[in-house]
C-alpha cells in the first residue's frame, strides 16, 4: 500500500500547511482590526495570538453542531459561542498580565459580538476556501488509480473500476466491475477516507462506488447486478 499511505501522508501535509497559513493570516488580520485599541501591532498581535485556541475550538466544534433538533441545535450553538467568547477573553486576560498594562475598560477589545464576528467570519472563511481548494484535488486524485496488496501480490486498479468495498470480519474485499475480487487487510475507514467524495459509505460492512448506483431505496442500494443493504445509521447520508 505505498501508494496508498505517500497520497494520505501527501494530503494530510497539505492539510497542515494550509492551516498554519490560514490561522496565521487570521491573528494578522485581527491584530490589524485590534491596533485602534492598542499602542503598537506588536502588542494588538500578543492579544490576537492568544485568542488562538477559542478560533481553533470554533473551527473545530460549529462541525459538530446540527439542527435535526432546533432547539437543540440552537442552545449548541449559543453554548459555543459563550465557550468562543470566555477563551478569548482568557486570552486577552493573560496577554494583558503579561504587559501589566491591558485595560479592562476598552469595551472595543473586549466586545463580544466583534470577538464573534471576527473569529466566525473566520471559520466560515476557512470552510469556504477547503471546499475550493481541496474538494476538486480529491475528485482529481479519485479518477487515478490505486495500488495495493492482495494475496501477497500488487495491484493496480483504475478507481472508476471498483464497483464496491466490502468488510466482512477481520478481511476486506475490493469488487470490481466485470466479478474480480481482491483481498485486501486495508479496513474499510481508511478507504473511504481514501475514495471519498466518489465512494459514499452504505454500511459498516459497505462502501459504494457512487458512479455504480442505478437507483436507492430506504433500504439498499442497487448496482447493476446487485443490491447493497443500507443501514440505518447511514441512510441520512
Amino acid at each position: 500500500m505505498a501508494k496508498f499511505e505517500k497520497k494520505n501522508s501527501t494530503r494530510m501535509n497539505r492539510t497542515i500547511a494550509f492551516d498554519i497559513i490560514f490561522w496565521t493570516a487570521g491573528v494578522l488580520v485581527i491584530s490589524l482590526i485590534y491596533m485602534s485599541g492598542c499602542d503598537s501591532f506588536a502588542v494588538a498581535f500578543l492579544y490576537s495570538s492568544l485568542m488562538l485556541p477559542a478560533m481553533l475550538m470554533a473551527n473545530i466544534l460549529y462541525k459538530q453542531i446540527s439542527f435535526e433538533n432546533r432547539m437543540q441545535g440552537i442552545k449548541n450553538a449559543i453554548w459555543l459561542g459563550c465557550a468562543v467568547v470566555v477563551t478569548a477573553y482568557f486570552g486577552l486576560c493573560l496577554s494583558g498580565w503579561y504587559l501589566d498594562k491591558f485595560a479592562v475598560g476598552n469595551i472595543f477589545m473586549l466586545n463580544p459580538v466583534l470577538i464573534i464576528f471576527c473569529i466566525g467570519s473566520l471559520c466560515v472563511l476557512n470552510y469556504l476556501l477547503r471546499e475550493k481548494i481541496f474538494k476538486k484535488k480529491l475528485e482529481q486524485e479519485a479518477e487515478e488509480s490505486v495500488e495495493f496488496t492482495s494475496e501477497r501480490r500488487k495491484i493496480s486498479l483504475q478507481i472508476s473500476k471498483i464497483k464496491y468495498i466490502e468488510s466482512n470480519d477481520s478481511e476486506v474485499w475490493v469488487r470490481c466491475i466485470g466479478g474480480e475480487s481482491y483481498r485486501t487487510k486495508m479496513n474499510i475507514s481508511r478507504w473511504e477516507e481514501f475514495l471519498s467524495p466518489k465512494f459514499v459509505r452504505v454500511h459498516r460492512s459497505f462502501l459504494v462506488n457512487k458512479a455504480h448506483i442505478l437507483s436507492w431505496e430506504a433500504t439498499q442500494v442497487h448496482l447493476s447486478d446487485e443490491a447493497i443493504p443500507i443501514s440505518r445509521k447511514y441512510r441520512e447520508i
